[in-house]
């Protein structure tokens, strides 16, 4: 899997999932910027600069969650996802999504001030 370095892991761990209609399953940080993604069985690094359209979005954790706790469950998660496990039972709230046609989400920020993602169509 090229492109995904577990040294970044720590400070980027899982915050919640997005599934899109086509299946694929991308995991994202506290930020909501992408980390990796997969379709089936195949792992692949998730491109930051591409707005996600998906269907379902689902965390891990909430805000509140203690740093110990948020550990073990980013660790867990990865766990799970890098071997195709389901991550249903990681999950604590789980919501549909609705497009609206022609509806382009707002700019994501990068954490630390850095300049807005450009938003591509995947």
């Amino acid at each position: 899997m090229s492109g995904v370095r577990m040294a970044e892991w720590p400070s980027r761990l899982p915050y919640g999932v997005y599934t899109c209609a086509d299946g694929r399953e991308v995991l994202f940080d506290r930020d909501y910027i992408p980390l990796v993604q997969r379709r089936g069985t195949v792992l692949e690094a998730a491109n930051e600069d591409v707005w996600v359209h998906h269907v379902r979005i689902g965390w891990f954790r909430d805000d509140g969650t203690a740093h110990r706790r948020r550990l073990v469950i980013g660790a867990s998660v990865l766990h799970a996802f890098f071997l195709g496990r389901s991550l249903k039972p990681f999950v604590i709230n789980e919501q549909r999504v609705k497009q609206r046609e022609g509806h382009r989400p707002r700019p994501r920020r990068r954490h630390r001030g850095a300049a807005a993602h450009s938003l591509e169509r995947v």
